[in-house]
């Protein structure tokens, strides 16, 4: 991940629930991210193709308009050097989320709020460590 002219990692947060986006948003200012927030995929989809310039984009993979795994889709499309900056928020698993994100070898960040923000202050893929340990999955082996 490089670092903006403030030497702050900037994350997109993408969730169509307002206490989960401020709670994130608050959680990852305070541990020194830049956080930019959307309500929906449709909103996150014209910012990032706006400027793809986010380190992390963490979407919620149940959202209304374009979900999570769609707009991720969207923008792998459009910008494959993107394809390993995804962090998913997820709820409730299906089995075609699941092997979404086996696939596809993306982390995700469990939902209800509790679980999330702690999430955050453990999760090594938030941590300011280098790149190299930033993309690890919980597939991969790493």
């Amino acid at each position: 991940m490089e670092s903006n002219r403030h030497g702050k990692k900037r994350l997109l947060v993408v969730d169509d629930e307002l206490i989960i986006r401020i709670l994130l948003a608050e959680v990852l200012a305070e541990a020194g991210y830049l956080v930019e927030l959307s309500g929906d995929g449709y909103h996150a989809l014209k910012m990032l193709q706006n400027d793809a310039h986010y380190d992390v984009s963490l979407l919620d993979v149940k959202m209304p308009k374009i979900d999570g795994i769609t707009l991720c889709r969207k923008i792998r499309e459009d910008s494959p050097v993107l394809k390993q900056r995804f962090l998913f928020l997820i709820g409730n698993v299906d089995d075609e989320i699941l092997s979404f994100l086996q696939e596809n070898n993306y982390p995700y960040l469990p939902k209800p709020c509790r679980a999330v923000l702690h999430s955050c202050r453990s999760c090594p893929y938030l941590r300011k460590t280098p790149e190299s340990a930033l993309w690890r999955s919980p597939w991969s082996g790493n």
